[in-house]
């Protein structure tokens, strides 16, 4: 019963405020003025309407003005009255009237463009961009794009990645703008301040998580084999199934609750050989992207986690030949641009393990029993392929 009297009440003030407000503009008011100046017009106004009129002299037009208002309400005869001369009115406590300046519409315009790798000229991801007078900022997408709304200003563009050296750009922003930026490897060790003030984390996202492949490459490895997704296992809230295997656990999630893609391709059997090898071939690999938590919904289908990998596009700058020999595979990758324009790239990449090579006629002598485990057919490999081509900005 008190809850039905309280809402009650408090509906009844509401429908109180709102009649008082409105019953204030729609008083009637006759007023007839012939050259005089504003503030004197305000003051008739006032006393007719009986309410407190409120401004600062120095907002006010110089001159002398007319007005003539036969019964009409007090809201069309203030608009009348100020908006050619671009001024405004608030009601303040049902009671005031406030007289200010009209709120200038600031133009906003964007600055857009692709981040890329000076050596290869890959396109970069997860790259921040940002103004450094406001602190606003985005990053490069999977396709190394990035967008910045701001209003119309002189704007200090700040692109910044580890390992490449930040690049500084100053424009004066008054239309929309195309930036491509090129950053260079920064060969120096980064220079780092400690601040009590704490860093901007308007775009951080605690359940996403982005490697690029030259952090990849940096984790430990088994046999000589850098591993996407074992790589994956050293992150917090991710644990492996079984020791050894490439299989995910992620925030207690099964490792076939995994929404695993390349290049937007959903991969269905992410292993080579009983799950101990995965299907990504590190020589390719630009970006992975594992997202824990919080799903957007282009990624659907999928209980657990989103592990979301870009390969390379090839490099545009020459081509490229790059080989290794590990303990259990080897794997030879070639890039590199096509025609003199260099507008399209490609990239191969092939990957075998050779232990099946050891089940021959010549190897078998030398061991006294057929239960050895080089006496085996096991073997797996891998190969991609990939043509890009950039037709126009």
């Amino acid at each position: 019963m008190l809850s039905r009297v309280l809402l009650f009440v408090i509906v009844l003030s509401t429908a109180i405020s709102v009649t008082a407000q409105t019953g204030i503009l729609s008083q009637k008011i006759t007023l007839k003025v012939k050259k005089q100046s504003m503030p004197e017009i305000l003051k008739q106004i006032e006393t007719q309407a009986k309410i407190s009129i409120n401004y600062n002299l120095k907002i006010l037009p110089k001159g002398k003005f007319s007005l003539v208002a036969d019964n009409e309400e007090l809201s069309v005869v203030l608009v009348n009255l100020l908006t050619p001369h671009k001024l405004q009115y608030s009601v303040l406590y049902n009671n005031y009237i406030v007289i200010g300046l009209q709120e200038k519409k600031v133009k906003r315009y964007t600055v857009s463009g692709y981040v890329y790798d000076d050596s290869t000229g890959e396109k970069i991801i997860g790259a921040s961009v940002f103004n450094s007078y406001t602190l606003r900022g985005t990053y490069t997408n999977q396709d190394g794009f990035y967008a910045l709304s701001m209003a119309a200003d002189s704007v200090k563009l700040v692109f910044a990645q580890m390992p490449f050296r930040t690049q500084v750009i100053a424009i004066r922003l008054h239309a929309d703008t195309s930036i491509n930026v090129i950053l260079k490897d920064d060969t120096e060790f980064p220079n780092f301040k400690v601040t009590s003030k704490p860093d901007n984390q308007i775009n951080y996202k605690p359940d996403e998580i982005n490697l690029n492949g030259r952090t990849m490459k940096q984790f430990p490895v088994l046999f000589g084999e850098t591993d996407v997704l074992k790589g994956l296992q050293l992150l917090p809230g991710v644990s492996s199934g079984n020791d050894g295997t490439v299989g995910l656990n992620i925030r207690g999630g099964g490792a076939d609750q995994n929404l695993i893609l390349l290049d937007d391709v959903p991969i269905y059997n992410p292993s080579h050989i009983f799950g101990f090898f995965s299907v990504f071939n590190s020589d390719i690999v630009k970006d992975v992207k594992l997202i824990k938590g919080g799903t957007s919904a282009r990624y659907s289908g999928r209980l657990s986690s989103v592990i979301d990998v870009r390969s390379l596009d090839g490099n545009s700058r020459k081509l490229k030949v790059q080989a290794s020999i590990g303990v259990l595979s080897s794997k030879l990758t070639l890039d590199g641009p096509i025609g003199k324009k260099k507008k399209t790239t490609f990239i191969l990449s092939g990957r075998r393990s050779y232990l099946d090579l050891f089940n021959v006629d010549a190897v078998t002598p030398f061991f006294s029993t057929q239960l050895t485990p080089l006496k085996t057919g096991y073997y797996f490999y891998d190969a991609n392929g990939k043509i890009n081509h950039s037709f126009s900005d």
